[in-house]
């Protein structure tokens, strides 16, 4: 596609494609691209560490990537992981609507993001985490109060974010394997997720979908007590770099409908 095209959000689709953690990774972004719009998808949801917005020229892939998006007609809508670039991002300014635009085909969803799609149905935004690997050095990486705040208590029926909500003892027993984390470091990665969790059980999604561990997981679980109780089909996505990983996925947001895909096949080079 060349030349201007109409860029949708997402009150325009019944379907968006979600991927997980890119790291700036722009030939994924370029095969997934071209793999989503096979698909008949106009609108990407990127599930936080994005990699992509930097205030330095010579280190930022946003014209890149709008490029690539433009080339197949397709708009691009983010959450913020641990790894991004949140001064950056928070420099550009929020728009009557809700979005963070970075570029024309390209936006931020800020924490507590809330929009109506398809179907009636409810979805909101609660990106950041805690990098384990280098605790308490990125200033805004972690949910904070007023995060919770701008998300509220109101159910919602799609919750797209970057951390986990505890506990999920399947998650955990795979953290558990890990030996190589200090004890303030596992401790730091607790409180975010801790602060994450608190935003999770107020609006009690039906659905979520994350990334962060760079693996995929996908169950239905239980949280709450009494009439508090919920379930909620959780969702990990794996990371870009996996290429082979069930890293991205096609929803469908009047139904809920949520179908993982690995990128192995090599279909966008046809």
């Amino acid at each position: 596609m060349s030349g201007p095209y109409a860029i949708q959000d997402l009150s325009t689709v019944r379907r968006v494609g979600v991927l997980g953690d890119l790291h700036g990774d722009l030939l994924h972004l370029r095969e997934l691209s071209y793999e989503m719009r096979e698909r008949g998808i106009s609108v990407l949801v990127s599930t936080g560490d994005l990699g992509l917005v930097d205030a330095r020229p010579e280190h930022s892939n946003v014209r890149w990537a709008s490029e690539i998006l433009a080339s197949q007609g397709q708009t691009l809508l983010f959450v913020d992981g641990n790894l991004d670039h949140h001064a950056d991002i928070y420099e550009h300014p929020v728009d009557r609507t809700g979005y963070r635009w970075v570029a024309s085909n390209l936006a931020h969803l800020p924490r507590g993001f809330r929009t109506k799609v398809a179907g009636g149905r409810t979805l909101a935004a609660l990106g950041g985490a805690a990098s384990v690997d280098r605790p308490r050095t990125r200033f805004l990486e972690t949910v904070n109060a007023d995060d919770l705040l701008a998300l509220g208590t109101a159910p919602v029926d799609v919750l797209i974010g970057h951390d986990a909500p505890a506990p999920w003892p399947a998650l955990d027993a795979q953290l558990e394997t890990i030996g190589s984390w200090t004890a303030d470091a596992l401790a730091y990665a607790a409180e975010g997720r801790h602060m994450f969790t608190h935003g999770f059980l107020a609006v009690q999604p039906k659905l979520y979908i994350g990334s962060h561990f760079h693996l995929h997981l996908d169950e239905t679980l239980s949280f709450g007590d009494g009439d508090e109780q919920f379930t909620s089909r959780v969702v990990l996505l794996d990371a870009a770099s996996h290429h082979a990983g069930l890293s991205q996925g096609v929803l469908e947001l009047a139904s809920l409908d949520f179908e993982p895909f690995s990128l192995d096949s090599g279909t966008w080079l046809r």
